[in-house]
């Protein structure tokens, strides 16, 4: 309500619906903070699939660099399927286990979850269809060395293993760059078969956006920000 959606976010949607659909199984989305991208892959995304998807069975680890970060999108997203809007339209199709519904996990009555870890955690025990990981690194410690590469060394020995099938089960990455070596850097280098969705805060028109599924950044100007009406340049600035 407080601010004029963006094109961005339709973008972000698009491709989420994609991996629902499943015609992208693994998707990295590089956007810049402040573009609701939590809200739209950790809170909103799983709801829609629960409900309007009637998905209830869909289980989804979730991971950022901070545990109390997907704590807190957890618990937003535990409270919009409580809401008393969401549960008028489709409070019907499934219930929140009543013996499986903290913060840190939450369980459907179709045997769906949403779990809230961290980066490093999760070593043994639950697999996910949809293994979210948002901002895996914080940015304060990007010039890190070892954080950068534990972190990498969890993303590629701890994340393949923590999904249900390793060709269908989905991973997203959704993120802010940090450094060449961030898990983004890594995961394009090694041409990991991740569709890259890529909008930067000011547009580059040398480094355009195209994804397989018909997107095409819609910017047309050197320096066109991605969200003028709430990161305006002043804010910018």
């Amino acid at each position: 309500r407080k601010y004029v959606p963006g094109w961005h976010i339709d973008a972000v949607c698009d491709h989420l619906e994609a991996v629902s659909c499943g015609e992208i199984i693994r998707l990295l989305i590089n956007v810049p903070p402040g573009c609701m991208k939590s809200l739209t892959t950790e809170v909103f995304w799983p709801a829609w699939e629960w409900g309007p998807k009637n998905r209830p069975d869909i289980r989804y680890v979730s991971a950022s660099y901070s545990n109390d970060l997907t704590i807190r999108d957890n618990r937003r997203c535990r409270n919009l399927i409580q809401s008393s809007w969401y549960q008028s339209i489709w409070g019907t199709r499934f219930r929140l286990v009543g013996d499986q519904n903290a913060k840190t996990r939450f369980d459907t009555s179709y045997a769906g979850f949403k779990i809230a870890t961290s980066v490093g955690g999760l070593g043994t025990g639950e697999r996910g269809d949809r293994f979210i990981i948002d901002d895996p690194h914080n940015i304060k410690d990007g010039e890190s060395d070892a954080k950068r590469e534990a972190a990498l060394l969890w993303f590629t020995e701890t994340v393949p293993t923590r999904v249900n099938d390793p060709e269908k089960s989905s991973i997203v990455i959704i993120m802010q760059r940090v450094h060449s070596r961030d898990i983004a850097g890594y995961t394009i280098a090694k041409n990991l078969g991740y569709e890259h969705l890529m909008l930067p805060m000011e547009f580059e028109p040398e480094r355009k956006c195209f994804t397989s599924i018909g997107f095409e950044d819609p910017r047309k100007f050197e320096g066109e920000l991605i969200w003028p009406e709430r990161m305006t340049p002043a804010v910018l600035e």
